[in-house]
């Protein structure tokens, strides 16, 4: 059985609009601790406690994810996909055009190009017999990588908002752009903790009545 895929309409779309919190916090522009450390009384960092401003996410995340597409030769030829075991990634040149690493020579919003990118192969099993499992094992894929997005917010967002006051206070002209870096690597890597609680937590957050049985349709009989 082979899945007759409209991407955008059927699943992708279907997707977005079954989000369920449309609220998202993401950094001002204009706090110059953003980027400070802050712990709990156990000393765990809180990688989000100075995130305060209240966004609305359907209204951004067009912003963060401006296309959902199947992966192209272009993309393997120019090796931008990261992992090769990746079913999906969310592709973003943020790095270089908001916080770049080396230096301060950055581009601005204007340069983002952000969105999600789908490998077929690794997506959708041509020959399963379960379809409704099928359908779910791809709304989790999305729902994964759009979380993705989502994290990607709680800088993009206020750098749009504001890019000189975000380059100013948040960003110190340039001095903490690895600091926004290292922040949103270990943010999503509790996300990227594939198949456990912690995943499942950061899909549930916006999709909460629907989440776990695309989790358990991937994982229980999807790839790994």
């Amino acid at each position: 059985m082979g899945i007759d895929l409209d991407l955008y309409t059927r699943f992708a779309q279907e997707v977005i609009e079954g989000i369920e919190n449309d609220t998202v916090s993401v950094f001002r522009p204009d706090d110059d601790h953003a980027l400070d450390e802050v712990y709990d009384a156990e000393g765990a960092i809180l990688l989000d406690a100075r995130a305060s401003l209240p966004v609305s996410l359907r209204e951004w995340l067009p912003v963060v994810c401006q296309f959902i597409r199947w992966e192209s030769e272009c993309d393997r030829q120019i090796g931008r996909g990261g992992d090769e075991k990746a079913v999906a990634y969310y592709r973003s040149n943020a790095a270089e055009v908001l916080w770049p690493e080396e230096g301060f020579d950055a581009a601005g919003p204007g340069a983002l190009i952000a969105g999600i990118v789908l490998r077929r192969d690794r997506c959708i099993d041509d020959g399963a017999k379960d379809e409704a499992a099928q359908c779910d094992r791809l709304r989790f894929v999305l729902a994964h990588e759009l979380v993705h997005a989502i994290h990607a917010m709680r800088f993009v967002v206020p750098a749009f908002m504001d890019w000189r006051a975000f380059r100013r206070e948040v960003l110190h002209d340039g001095g903490r752009c690895d600091l926004v870096g290292s922040n949103h690597k270990f943010r999503s890597g509790f996300l990227d903790r594939y198949g456990t609680e912690l995943e499942l937590a950061e899909v549930l957050e916006f999709w909460p009545s629907q989440g776990k049985r695309w989790f358990e349709a991937w994982h229980t009989s999807g790839p790994s």
